[in-house]
């Protein structure tokens, strides 16, 4: 762990008095909200100032602001996310008990929300289906109408397939501001495909949602593709994905020969488990 610097540190003495000036006068002062959570997300990026921010009670301040302003949403947002870098499963459910996954429903649900507060909520969301107890937040498998288990995920997975990559930088030219704001969802389906809820979430045919993801395996954005394939290695033993073979051959003709390996050998499931995704751009 790299030492901190005299700044850093002294960041982190503070956390205790910025959380009590966001809770006694942030609800009235939108500026003051502004500059905590960019405090916030600075002083998450050391272990030690995570456990700082946990300690002093940031996170329920941080969940009540990720419905808030682009500014301080999008900061919200990374901040949680870089707080289930350590003690994940007491974060996380810290998190959940604070209604979290709503609240990413929530920002998911809006028209408004911009592409970086959708991305920074669902790699939040990404972290919490880690657990047996954020995938059956998300799925809402505590409900007993099973029309309703899985809806709000149905829906945010139906604009997932209706999102398109963002603009490609020319060669030579800067990269472009856009983001991908739905990259991390083939990621939360990964995790959420791991309940029998999730799975027939993917098989229910009204829907048509296993061709259609799978169109994402043309995108130009290598989280989103190779999350997709690592959706597919994931439930290979359950078959969801062979009925859907042939729809792939004939939407994404370009990467069948990648995926043909995935049907004849499990070392793709060994590669991209270590993180050889790279492959996918050659």
């Amino acid at each position: 762990m790299a030492a901190l610097t005299e700044e850093e540190e002294s960041a982190i003495t503070q956390v205790g008095e910025v959380v009590e000036m966001a809770k006694e006068h942030g609800s009235k002062q939108p500026q003051l909200r502004v500059m905590a959570a960019e405090f916030f997300l600075g002083v998450s990026d050391s272990e030690k100032g995570r456990r700082a921010l946990h300690a002093e009670g940031a996170t329920p301040i941080l969940l009540k602001w990720t419905g808030d302003m682009e500014s301080v949403s999008s900061n919200a947002y990374g901040a949680l996310v870089n707080l289930c870098a350590d003690m994940l499963g007491t974060v996380v459910t810290a998190m959940i008990d604070g209604k979290a996954v709503d609240r990413v429903f929530e920002t998911l649900s809006d028209d408004s929300s911009s592409a970086r507060q959708i991305n920074n909520a669902l790699m939040l969301l990404a972290n919490l289906t880690t657990s047996t107890e954020g995938c059956n937040a998300t799925m809402q498998s505590e409900l007993e109408d099973p029309v309703l288990i899985g809806a709000k995920m149905r829906r945010a997975v139906e604009k997932f397939v209706a999102s398109s990559s963002p603009p490609q930088a020319e060669d030579g030219a800067e990269e472009p501001e856009a983001v991908d704001a739905w990259q991390h969802m083939a990621t939360v389906l990964c995790n959420v495909t791991q309940l029998q809820d999730g799975r027939d979430l993917l098989r229910r045919r009204s829907t048509n949602l296993i061709s259609r993801i799978l169109a994402q395996l043309a995108s130009t954005n290598a989280v989103s593709a190779a999350g997709v394939l690592l959706l597919m290695t994931s439930d290979v033993e359950k078959g969801i994905w062979c009925s859907a073979y042939v729809c792939l051959n004939r939407e994404v003709g370009g990467l069948v020969k990648a995926v043909h390996l995935w049907f004849t050998s499990r070392s793709l499931h060994a590669c991209l488990r270590s993180g050889g995704a790279a492959w996918l751009r050659r």
